[in-house]
């Protein structure tokens, strides 16, 4: 979503794989990661920064490079894109959404399973904000009828329009609805402009923001929800396990570890670690994604893409 980053949101986690030819020669990897990582392409958001500390961390670790690939894609696209360049071996690893993967068939899991999974906020699941401006006093969703709003993701703002009683296209609950970028700060800077009156995100993302400007503290969310699982990577099933094994073992003591202590600040900052993924932290993911269809929203979403894609 933007998916609406994540990660912008994403958001951010990563990581670096040795292995060596018959010959002993080190191998170097890729892992490609969503546009949501980067500011338009020039400057680096928290997210960027703390995904390349990751790598280099853990390719001190393990003795081989693994290089970032952010593209410039999003949601679909991305996803499109990425999981080509993994089957084809063009990348290793692949940075994933929760709401992506639920949708990935059996198989596909088997194959490409996950290496591991971002903590934000001391939590598995990213929490996402209805805000507003506090100075309008707004407190309850049904006042933000004939407002504006932009969203990037969809079903990150209708779901918690839902969850604050209101179930209706975003269309018909709007006077108008734009379609922006994912990052938090092109929102947020919207909302303080006066140029739209709400918009849903990761609430860590706009924590971390906060402080770039004064007027932030006008930003105040009137409905918040976990919803999806936090970002996370997979990779490819053929790779040597050893590896994968030496990974996930140096990503699970990355506190103890002296070569992680870059990372100590950016973990601070959004509250994070990192953790294993079971099956089972798929499931909020899972019973959203499956509301999102059985009421049509999806459908919704695919209308709203399509009509501002162009």
């Amino acid at each position: 979503m933007k998916k609406i980053l994540t990660i912008t949101a994403l958001a951010a986690f990563v990581f670096v794989l040795i292995n060596s030819d018959a010959y002993g020669q080190q191998k170097k990897y890729r892992l490609i990661l969503p546009g949501t990582y980067q500011i338009s392409g020039k400057s680096k958001s928290h997210i960027q920064t703390m995904t390349d500390e990751i790598s280099k961390a853990l390719s001190s670790v393990i003795g081989a490079e693994i290089e970032p690939v952010y593209t410039p894609l999003y949601e679909e696209e991305y996803l499109k894109a990425a999981i080509s360049q993994l089957v084809n071996k063009q990348v290793d690893f692949v940075g994933m959404s929760g709401d992506w993967y639920v949708r990935m068939s059996p198989q596909m899991k088997e194959k490409y399973p996950p290496l591991f999974g971002l903590l934000l906020d001391k939590k598995k699941n990213t929490e996402y904000c209805l805000y507003v401006r506090k100075s309008d006093g707004i407190t309850k969703a049904e006042q933000l009828r004939g407002k504006r709003t932009t969203t990037l993701v969809y079903k990150d703002i209708r779901y918690l329009l839902y969850e604050a009683g209101v179930d209706e296209p975003l269309k018909k609950f709007f006077k108008d609805v734009y379609y922006q970028a994912y990052l938090p700060t092109d929102m947020m800077n919207a909302l303080v402009d006066k140029r739209v009156d709400t918009f849903a995100n990761q609430k860590f993302q706009v924590d971390l923001a906060r402080g770039a400007d004064d007027r932030y503290k006008d930003i105040h969310p009137i409905v918040c929800r976990d919803m999806i699982m936090n970002p996370f990577v997979i990779y490819r099933g053929d790779i040597d396990p050893t590896v994968i094994s030496k990974i996930q073992s140096a990503a699970k003591n990355w506190e103890k570890d002296k070569r992680f202590q870059n990372l100590k600040f950016f973990f601070m900052a959004v509250k994070g670690g990192i953790f294993e993924v079971k099956p089972k932290d798929f499931d909020l993911t899972a019973k959203i994604d499956k509301l999102m269809i059985d009421r049509g929203w999806e459908e919704e979403r695919k209308n709203f893409l399509r009509a501002n894609q162009k």
